[in-house]
């Protein structure tokens, strides 16, 4: 069987799917078990506590995963674990497959008998009493740099009077979800834009390249517009963009993708997008930027 992509295992697993009990009785150790098996290629890793799988590090995890402490920023797919300190974990810790950065003390996690409740689902997770990552070798290095790039919590605004932007929901709009987890943004204007600035110190030259999905809302199809990273703050302004248009609904989400090099220091990137005026809803979701 094919390795599945993370977004796959997030899909599959959020429903409380299990295609087996696991050697843990359903809890958070089976679901790391299941990722290793079906993303990281990895065999099974026995451990009696979930806090060991980073204080041991027990083989053969140092063969697919390399450790990261706490207080880095952690990549999509890693898997963070918690301590014996951990309220609700009965000193056993707990672990979790992280599907994205909410801000500086949350991650956006898919976990399974959690301390607040034994589904496995996609939800918020504070860093208190984080041990620290493992990260998959086959997964470059580096956080996204955009905290809400999945839209399941603030930090994105708007530009002109007319600019709409709605946080939806799965099930919310008949026929639709997100691309991944939970939330998706909404935006049409008649000349605004919606944006969110990243703080930065950058090096020169240092380029940085963003990812985002985007669709048309359902049942239109065609929505258009531009993503744009800009580099603030400096002693002038740079731009890098890339237009879109002709887009489809439903679960046909295209990948949109653009790069900015700094040549001066700049304080701030923004990562902005330009609906196109007149036409149907744009939809945003799985922003990426490094």
């Amino acid at each position: 069987m094919a390795p599945l992509t993370i977004d796959q295992f997030s899909a599959k697993y959020q429903n409380g799917y299990w295609d087996y009990d696991g050697a843990y009785g359903a809890q958070c150790v089976d679901l790391f078990n299941f990722y290793n098996r079906d993303v990281v290629g990895a065999p099974f890793i026995q451990v009696s506590y979930a806090y060991q799988l980073y204080s041991s590090f027990p083989a053969p995890a140092s063969t697919y995963y390399d450790k990261v402490p706490a207080g880095s920023v952690p990549s999509k797919g890693d898997v963070a674990v918690w301590s014996t300190t951990l309220p609700g974990s009965g000193g056993a810790g707990h672990v979790a497959v992280v599907m994205g950065v909410v801000d500086s003390t949350h991650l956006l996690v898919i976990e399974q008998n959690s301390p607040t409740g034994a589904k496995t689902l996609v939800e918020n997770h504070s860093t208190s009493y984080l041990l620290g990552y493992l990260h998959p070798k086959f997964l470059p290095r580096g956080g996204n740099l955009v905290g809400n790039g999945g839209f399941e919590s603030g930090g994105w605004s708007r530009t002109g009077a007319g600019t709409n932007m709605v946080v939806y929901s799965n099930g919310q709009v008949s026929g639709e979800s997100a691309r991944d987890a939970v939330h998706y943004l909404a935006t049409n204007t008649n000349g605004g834009s919606v944006y969110t600035d990243v703080p930065l110190s950058t090096a020169v030259p240092g380029t940085y390249c963003g990812s985002a999905w985007v669709r048309t809302q359902y049942p239109a199809t065609g929505a258009a517009g531009t993503l744009s990273l800009w580099l603030l703050g400096g002693a002038y302004q740079e731009q890098g963009l890339a237009n879109f248009s002709g887009l489809s609904n439903g679960t046909n989400w295209r990948q949109v993708t653009s790069c900015v090099t700094s040549t001066t220091p700049h304080t701030t990137l923004r990562v902005e997008f330009y609906p196109t005026p007149g036409t149907p809803t744009l939809e945003i979701d799985d922003v990426d930027i490094h």
